[in-house]
């Protein structure tokens, strides 16, 4: 539209301006086209970003910024795109920076500092927690711990959907948000107390809250060729507690797992239907409902051309389907 303006219509004033109060009548007679945005942004994040060059993910910015531009509630798209933001900030699997900052600064450049005020916080939390852990694992108290432990600490009141943690993406996001500490596995509830430990020694009077359902954990397991081939399995808080069940037992039933962690059965579903689909676990009896005598084990003859397995969370409808 903007090469036949330039061209044929010899950027007339009265068709340019024409052309932008349609636009900007029919982009917003959507209320869900911020959110859309978002959602596209997102998933340009995660997948087509990681293949572009700088100077190509820099134009793809530029016409979602334009697009922006035309929108008239900008604060349900701040909103949106915070929420967005703040999952992949915690996410450092996914994290571009740079890109991450170009769309910031646009957004500055476009609506100003307080529109971008707390992206710019969220930020710098990221960096200092970075900092902290660092810090940490030169510390003495780093030798108390096994495992390979990260945590970022986050100022409250910056961050979006503190206590309601509503998703962009995902309407069951929350799950795993009441899990409570001491359902989790041994390793890590002692790697979370040595932290709080000298973290609060480090700054007294503070409180850490720990989110559950924000945080991730990487697993190694020999599951595939009769146990003697590993694979490293990304997974959700929730999917670590499942798995780990298994190594105590070799059977552990749906009431086992409902009793473990004290969650809802829903929350349960959420996490263990994608366990059973790429089938890492075996259900047995085969059907599609959940029963709570139902048995799962480890699935040892499992196979897959790639040792790095990331699993996802479904959603209510997914569960349906």
């Amino acid at each position: 539209m903007s090469e036949l303006l330039a061209k044929s219509l010899e950027r007339d004033q009265n068709v340019d301006l024409t052309i932008k109060n349609s636009f900007e009548s029919f982009i917003n007679e959507n209320e869900k086209t911020a959110k859309s945005l978002v959602l596209y942004l997102d998933d340009q994040f995660k997948r087509e970003f990681k293949n572009n060059t700088e100077v190509e993910i820099s134009e793809k910015i530029d016409k979602i910024i334009q697009i922006f531009k035309f929108l008239k509630n900008k604060d349900m798209f701040e909103s949106f795109y915070k929420a967005s933001l703040a999952k992949r900030l915690l996410d450092s699997r996914r994290i571009l920076e740079d890109a991450e900052r170009d769309v910031i600064k646009k957004l500055k450049e476009e609506c100003g500092f307080q529109f971008t005020q707390r992206l710019e916080v969220m930020f710098k939390d990221i960096k200092m927690s970075e900092q902290r852990m660092q810090e940490f694992k030169k510390s003495p108290s780093h030798s108390m711990i096994a495992i390979d432990f990260n945590v970022k600490v986050l100022t409250t009141g910056n961050w979006p959907n503190e206590n309601k943690q509503v998703a962009v993406r995902e309407e069951d996001n929350n799950a795993g948000a009441h899990l409570e500490i001491q359902r989790l596995p041994i390793e890590v509830k002692q790697c979370m107390s040595v932290f709080k430990q000298y973290y609060l020694s480090k700054f007294s009077g503070r409180q850490l809250n720990w989110k559950m359902n924000q945080g991730y954990a990487e697993l190694k397991a020999r599951i595939g060729n009769n146990g003697t081939r590993r694979y490293e399995m990304s997974v959700s808080t929730l999917q670590m507690c499942i798995l780990t069940m298994f190594n105590d037992s070799k059977n552990v039933t749906y009431n086992d797992m409902l009793s473990n962690m004290q969650i809802t059965d829903h929350d349960l579903k959420s996490h263990l239907i994608p366990l059973c689909k790429f089938k890492i676990l075996d259900k047995s009896p085969k059907e599609q409902e959940f029963k709570a005598d139902d048995t799962f084990a480890v699935n040892f003859s499992y196979h897959n051309n790639s040792i790095k397995i990331k699993l996802p969370v479904i959603s209510s409808k997914q569960q349906k389907s």
